[in-house]
């Protein structure tokens, strides 16, 4: 059994009429019966079938001579048989029932309907906050104009207090039951440190100089000196001292000496080392990524004929030197994506004898990207190579082709061969390295080898 939660609707109303009678039992029902038969089908004021839960009260002379009223709680209707909740306590909020109330109930019993007390014991609770209304709804007022108002009957002299106001059309609160304010204006609400409060409205003041100006170290407020600059205990220097240091007195002139109209914005994001007149991010056409973002550096060496190092996705491998010591043929060497004809260094030109070559150039380095294999073919001696990697730049392209190439538009194209004719990057000996740079609309000729070429944005250079 369990008390209700909120309130539940029932119907409450008279059965008998003058045509239909006295409304009785035509069946005998025993105490644990929860159907029951009537001589007629109980219907509401208007004539209709009645829906709604509702309780009646059955009369009886019990076995001991007493007469004792029992109420059931009728909780569907077909026809004339009642179905019902037997043995209703005496009042409360549990309708639940129970055996020890219910007694047998012979043919010809009187019924009615009950205005039952736990009905009013359930609307007390709802209207005393220990359950729910069973609505999301309240409405309170006469269907007038008139001002509504809701007090906290706590016991003092003037009960606080919301009412809705009809002369503003707007509601109102009272916390002492004299004074009222509007809801939404920030009444009642004061101002502290660093903020004001003015008719509603919250302000954050930054002449308060509890909180914004500081000599606390361990204050969180930024700490300033009495002139508003920021204190030299935070910065590390005074606000003489940082403007010696610029040059400049103020952020607009700054601006200008710096050639930038923000210096918070995307003009300051772009730095260069040798332009003071403009800030631009600086790229090297030599060493064009960001090597310091990923450096390392790695040796290789081989005196077998094997996969050597195969450049990982999403790097790019700079080159400065190779070797080929002490082989015999003109197909010793290192070869690029395992093809002859695309050979990064080999021994000479002639087929016969053995020699040395060699490649060293920390200032035009061969750049081979993401995917590039290199595979050592020896017959006698070794071969080895050493260089760095680093993180690809989404703003360089490296294009490796054995076709001409067309410049984009945009873009601007560095193309480096090694050797005495343009036969590509991959050549023979210790050759001079060449480099050319074409614009857009230009189309590189390439005659022979795989050729890796260097695609810059245009925007991205100083100017």
């Amino acid at each position: 059994m369990a008390d209700q939660t909120k309130v539940s609707t029932f119907f409450v109303g008279q059965i008998a009429t003058p045509t239909n009678g006295q409304w009785t039992i035509t069946e005998s029902a025993d105490s644990t019966a929860t159907t029951i038969k009537t001589n007629y089908e109980p219907l509401d004021e208007t004539g209709a079938s009645i829906t709604d839960p509702f309780f009646i009260s059955a009369t009886v002379l019990t076995t001991d001579k007493k007469t004792y009223t029992e109420t059931l709680k009728v909780t569907a209707v077909s026809g004339t048989t009642l179905t019902v909740v037997r043995g209703m306590a005496r009042g409360g909020i549990d309708f639940d029932g129970a055996s020890s109330n219910a007694v047998d109930l012979p043919e010809g019993t009187i019924i009615s309907a009950n205005m039952y007390a736990g009905l009013y014991d359930m609307w007390v609770s709802a209207l005393q906050g220990t359950i729910g209304t069973g609505a999301e709804n309240w409405r309170i007022g006469n269907a007038a104009d008139n001002d509504i108002t809701v007090y906290a009957f706590n016991g003092d002299a003037n009960s606080p207090f919301w009412r809705y106001d009809s002369a503003t059309s707007k509601w109102v609160f009272s916390d002492d039951g004299v004074s009222s304010s509007p809801f939404g204006t920030g009444a009642g609400v004061t101002g502290g440190d660093g903020i004001t409060v003015t008719a509603g409205d919250i302000d954050v003041d930054l002449t308060d100089t509890t909180v914004f100006v500081s000599t606390a170290t361990a204050s969180k407020a930024p700490l300033l000196d009495g002139s508003g600059h920021i204190a030299a205990v935070q910065s590390g220097a005074t606000f003489t001292e940082v403007s010696q240091l610029s040059g400049t007195t103020n952020i607009a002139e700054a601006n200008t000496f710096f050639g930038a109209t923000d210096m918070t914005g995307a003009e300051a994001e772009e730095l260069t080392a040798n332009d003071s007149t403009a800030l631009h991010r600086h790229i090297d056409l030599h060493v064009p990524h960001n090597v310091l973002a990923n450096y390392l550096k790695i040796n290789v060496s081989s005196s077998t004929s094997e996969t050597m190092y195969t450049v990982p996705a999403g790097k790019v491998l700079y080159i400065t030197s190779a070797s080929a010591s002490a082989v015999s043929t003109s197909t010793d060497g290192i070869n690029v994506n395992g093809s002859s004809n695309n050979k990064f260094i080999q021994s000479t030109r002639s087929s016969t004898g053995t020699s040395t070559a060699y490649i060293t150039d920390d200032v035009h380095p061969t750049i081979l990207p993401a995917g590039a294999t290199l595979v050592s073919y020896i017959v006698n001696g070794s071969v080895s190579f050493s260089g760095f990697i680093c993180d690809l730049d989404a703003d360089i392209t490296i294009v490796t082709t054995s076709s001409n190439y067309l410049v984009p538009a945009d873009k601007i194209a560095i193309y480096r061969w090694r050797g005495s004719s343009s036969s590509g990057l991959i050549d023979t000996g210790s050759y001079s390295t060449y480099e050319y740079i074409y614009d857009e609309g230009e189309t590189i000729s390439i005659t022979t080898n795989l050729t890796s070429i260097i695609v810059i944005d245009k925007s991205k250079l100083n100017t």
